[in-house]
């Protein structure tokens, strides 16, 4: 793990645990790299000339701020002694303090444009830097006032940012003030190197949470992988198991089948033996005698049936009658009989 580390952080590339695992070659080289280049894919030399040219880069642009700075400070001087002069006359000292410091802001803007191309000595109207320095000697008397008027102003400017910046810390104690102005930019030189490491820390941070996440993201493919071979497996033996139990109960109701066709045919074997066979056939021969004879005899009452109907409704009538006749004739017979009996 401290080798992916140092690789990781050491070189602009992300591996994980398992690329280390299955390459062991490629991580020991990789290694042997980061020793020689940057996180950022540089050499270390070439690192150190980078650097040497950003100190240098960084220096340059920290003077040429505090020449705007101070330039600018110098006519916001001049814009008070300006405004200053509208309301009310100014002394003869303040007016040529004003006048000098004109003209040495006038010099001092003038200077960096007088050679527009770094390696040309050609300069802008044959004016020269000497020229305009050795013009500003004659206002040496009052450049002391300047000077301090511009410190007084920039005193002040320090002192407003640091108590903007640390609100509570005004005292009456202009030295006091000044001093704790003074110690802001250490200040906050530390404050930015403290975040500079907190922001480097949580880049760390983000890259082994990256590397957790990337490592639990195999994890949960390589899990969810090996459940659907499990469900997969699980499938396929419940498939099998479903198939061998159709198998064996089409096998049984086969077995079922020919054992019911083999109790069938040995009962009627049992049931159907020569003897019986004649018999039957003698009691169905004598049936379709019977059949026969009792369809003869239904065809013979059909007919008779057919014959009376041709009568009409008095044969009905006289049927009738015969019928009531042969009743009294046989009620007198049981009263006779009865009487004989009871004599």
């Amino acid at each position: 793990m401290s080798t992916l580390r140092t690789i990781n952080e050491s070189l602009p590339i992300k591996l994980s645990e398992e690329d280390v695992e299955s390459m062991p070659e490629l991580a020991n080289l990789l290694l042997a790299l980061s020793k020689k280049i940057t996180p950022n894919g540089n050499s270390i030399k070439l690192q150190e000339s980078i650097e040497e040219a950003e100190d240098i880069l960084t220096k340059e642009k920290n003077e040429w701020l505090q020449h705007k700075i101070l330039l600018a400070a110098a006519k916001q001087v001049l814009v008070e002694y300006e405004m200053k002069a509208i309301d009310e006359e100014l002394s003869e000292p303040d007016k040529e303090f004003c006048q000098a410091l004109n003209e040495c802001l006038a010099f001092a803007e003038m200077i960096p444009h007088l050679h527009p191309s770094g390696d040309s000595d050609v300069s802008v109207l044959g004016l020269t830097a000497e020229h305009l320095k050795k013009q500003r000697k004659r206002h040496e008397p009052i450049l002391n006032r300047i000077r301090s008027e511009v410190q007084e102003l920039m005193k002040q400017k320090c002192i407003n940012i640091a108590q903007f910046y640390l609100p509570g810390g005004k005292t009456n104690n202009a030295d006091l003030n000044l001093a704790k102005a003074c110690q802001l930019p250490a200040l906050v030189e530390a404050q930015v190197s403290e975040l500079e490491a907190e922001q480097q820390q949580l880049e760390t941070l983000k890259n082994e949470k990256m590397l957790l996440q990337e490592e639990r993201y195999k994890i949960f493919k390589d899990s969810l992988l090996e459940l659907q071979n499990i469900c997969n497996k699980k499938l396929q033996l419940q498939k099998d198991l479903k198939s061998t139990t159709s198998k064996y109960l089409l096998s049984y109701s086969k077995t079922l089948h020919s054992k019911l066709v083999l109790c069938n045919t040995e009962i009627i074997y049992e049931t159907y033996k020569e003897d019986t066979v004649l018999a039957l056939k003698k009691i169905k021969e004598h049936i379709d005698k019977e059949l026969k004879k009792a369809k003869e005899q239904n065809r013979q009452a059909n007919e008779a049936v057919s014959e009376y109907e041709k009568l009409g409704p008095e044969y009905t009538t006289k049927v009738e009658q015969y019928r009531k006749l042969e009743q009294e004739i046989e009620s007198i017979k049981w009263s006779l009989d009865r009487l004989k009996n009871s004599s």
